[in-house]
């Protein structure tokens, strides 16, 4: 199947007949334990430019597909809790800006990554994350250093 034929097939499941269509702005995208795909992301990004919500909890999404959100002008949250993703997509997620909630929890990001995300991203309100067991002192440490942002952390 062709790359332009799957995008068809990618909007029709939206309602939308024609690409050419798709509108620049959308609320929410996205669903948990989808079959969203980097390819999907593609597609979507290249049409919409401002989307309040991505959801894509327990999606077939890569670090590819997260590289296509950095082209989203205006996220306040976004879902990435499952995903096969790790700190090769913290450049992307700090292009972010906007963002003011974030999970990735269950996902490869490292305790390093954590920290860079909430270093550079200075509208974060929230963070949902998961450390190792023994972690626990560098959770409390990154809480003690970013107080302007709520942080559940998953122990595990």
């Amino acid at each position: 199947m062709s790359k332009r034929t799957r995008e068809k097939n990618f909007w029709r499941k939206y309602g939308i007949s024609n690409p050419k269509k798709a509108p620049d702005s959308w609320t929410v995208f996205g669903c948990r334990h989808g079959s969203t795909t980097d390819e999907d992301l593609d597609h979507f990004t290249q049409k919409v430019k401002l989307v309040e919500v991505v959801i894509l909890d327990e999606n077939e999404v890569t670090n590819e597909g997260i590289r296509h959100l950095a082209r989203l002008e205006s996220l306040m949250e976004l879902d990435v809790k499952g995903l096969q993703i790790d700190d090769a997509c913290i450049p992307d997620l700090l292009t972010l800006k906007s963002l003011k909630w974030l999970q990735i929890k269950a996902t490869r990001i490292s305790p390093e990554g954590v920290e860079m995300l909430l270093a550079g991203l200075g509208n974060l309100t929230t963070l949902l994350f998961t450390l190792g067991e023994n972690e626990e002192e560098f959770g409390e440490k990154l809480q003690r250093k970013y107080p302007h942002c709520e942080l559940i952390i998953s122990y595990g």
